[in-house]
């Protein structure tokens, strides 16, 4: 909780700075915006905090995986607040992902229950910028982005894999051996 207050005061000391500088055009303080950012400064917070509660008890990679469990969130929420079905193409590679991260948590024999807990309501509370905030437009860029961002992890966790397959068991030495 300290990380993320210091993390505000950072953000504000920085927006007025830069204003005051002339590098940005940044509004000063005003109680109606305020208003109409305090819904998604509380989700933003609840997000962060239940992240950081989270990796109590998950790992970085399982936390990573279930935080790719936002797009089902935000179809189901978005079917319930009126933005109509998904395509198919869509609902399914969403369940498809789901499904891969189902997978990988059963495989996870470390598993913590509170870890897990707080980061499926991370995952709930990050459901702050696209219900709140309309989602992301699509484009291009940030498709192929994506794109090279899953090669990426395919990539390296099939390189991690390989090199613990064939990494060669640990040879004692005699005299490792005979003091055991």
């Amino acid at each position: 909780m300290t990380l993320l207050a210091l993390q505000q005061l950072m953000t504000t000391l920085l927006i007025r700075f830069g204003r005051v500088m002339g590098y940005t055009k940044a509004r000063g303080f005003d109680v109606e915006a305020a208003k109409k950012l305090l819904l998604v400064s509380f989700f933003y917070n609840a997000n962060v905090a239940f992240a950081l509660a989270s990796l109590k008890g998950v790992n970085i990679p399982m936390y990573i995986a279930i935080k790719r469990l936002t797009p089902l969130t935000v179809l189901i929420a978005g079917f319930f607040f009126g933005k109509g079905r998904p395509t198919n193409q869509v609902s399914l590679s969403v369940i498809l992902t789901a499904g891969g991260v189902l997978i990988a948590a059963l495989g996870d024999f470390s598993f913590d229950l509170f870890g897990y807990s707080m980061a499926f309501t991370s995952v709930f509370f990050q459901t702050l910028g696209f219900i709140l905030l309309g989602g992301v437009e699509v484009h291009a860029l940030n498709v192929t982005g994506l794109v090279i961002n899953t090669v990426g992890g395919i990539w390296y966790s099939s390189a991690k894999y390989q090199e613990k397959k064939t990494k060669l068991p640990k040879l004692t030495t005699d005299v490792e051996a005979h003091s055991k």
